[in-house]
């Protein structure tokens, strides 16, 4: 959750108020405000992908090319000490068009977040890396999880990642054997970071609100079951919620086994299996009402003691449940609110 100020967060949860959403495009020290001239927007964020659409009045044919330009869109409302707002995470603009018809002349931005360059680099070369392969072979002796990521984002993609904060256990305590590239083929930033993220409980949020002399930024968020509630919305008072659904899922597979402790020469001597099994959430049941006992299975030779493959049977489950999708709520616009924020909803319909 961003900090918002008294007057924003009175401003946000009134019954009526006047929006306020800033728009200055920047390359270096070259600017242009074009708050003014803002018809529509649609803005989309999510764990691994970001996205936005922006309208702007063209009629007088000023609107510069900003391909390429970055944009931290503010949220906010006019309050009594003036425009105030809150910055979401950067998006770069990677196409422009026109829209002309009888009447109206519009400039239509795409934009993208720190996600789609990611996607792009592969700069492994800041590594030491060397052709023709450019493979960088972590030993699993030195670097955790966490120092292998700063030095993807902030050496290879100069991005930001905030200190380490959080502790689930894994991020700043497992050291892996983790590769990059070689005669297989050449990864991208964003991949390199699925596969650090994806031995963690942790993800990764981009940073609104950035400053700094990178391209952007990325926050690590540890959720857990006890963290405090970021925000709460009401059906009967401020902050409203138009409209909520909640849903429970079937939660499929809700056994994972993990395999680990392969042998230097590819053999399996001495396996260990780790596991994580959840007995609460919704499952199948058999005619004599028992949970049906649903498993998956992973490799990761590259452990070699039994609380890292359980650690990381944890992580690939709960990973798999957080990206299931439990609920929506509509709500007049949160100019604080981020990418897992904890909110809860107060309905009193029904009752």
């Amino acid at each position: 959750m961003r900090s918002l100020s008294a007057t924003l967060l009175a401003a946000q949860e009134a019954v009526s108020g006047t929006p306020y959403i800033r728009l200055v495009f920047s390359k270096g020290a070259t600017t242009y405000d074009y708050t003014s001239r803002l018809k529509s927007l649609v803005h989309y964020e999510s764990p691994y992908y970001g996205e936005a659409r922006i309208w702007l009045d063209n009629a007088d044919l000023a609107v510069v090319d900003l391909a390429g330009y970055y944009v931290d869109i503010g949220y906010g409302y006019t309050t009594g000490a003036g425009n105030e707002y809150s910055s979401a995470p950067r998006l770069w603009v990677i196409q422009q068009s026109n829209e002309s018809e009888e009447g109206r002349l519009e400039t239509v931005l795409y934009l993208e977040d720190i996600w789609r360059i990611l996607r792009e680099i592969q700069n492994v070369g800041a590594l030491g890396a060397t052709a023709p392969f450019f493979d960088v072979n972590y030993d699993g002796t030195v670097d955790t999880v966490y120092a292998i990521l700063e030095d993807v984002l902030e050496t290879c993609a100069d991005v930001d990642l905030d200190a380490l904060a959080v502790d689930d256990g894994i991020i700043g305590t497992l050291k892996p054997k983790f590769s990059i590239n070689g005669p297989g083929g050449f990864e991208d930033i964003a991949t390199m970071v699925y596969r650090l993220m994806n031995m963690t409980l942790c993800f990764l949020r981009p940073s609104g609100n950035y400053v700094g002399t990178k391209l952007s930024g990325f926050k690590l968020v540890y959720p857990q079951a006890a963290d405090v509630i970021d925000y709460e919305y009401y059906s009967d008072q401020a902050h409203f919620f138009y409209q909520c659904f909640w849903k429970e899922n079937v939660v499929a597979p809700n056994h994972i086994y993990v395999i680990a402790n392969q042998a230097a020469d590819g053999t399996w001597p001495s396996p260990i299996t780790g596991a994580y099994q959840d007995t609460t959430s919704p499952s199948y049941y058999d005619d004599n009402g028992a949970r049906v006992d649903i498993p998956e299975y992973h490799f990761a030779g590259d452990l070699a003691n039994q609380t890292d493959a359980d650690n990381r049977a944890t992580a690939i489950y709960w990973k798999n449940w957080y990206e299931l999708e439990w609920g929506v709520v509509v709500v007049p616009h949160n100019c604080g609110q981020e990418l897992f924020d904890k909110v809860k909803v107060y309905d009193s319909r029904g009752l």
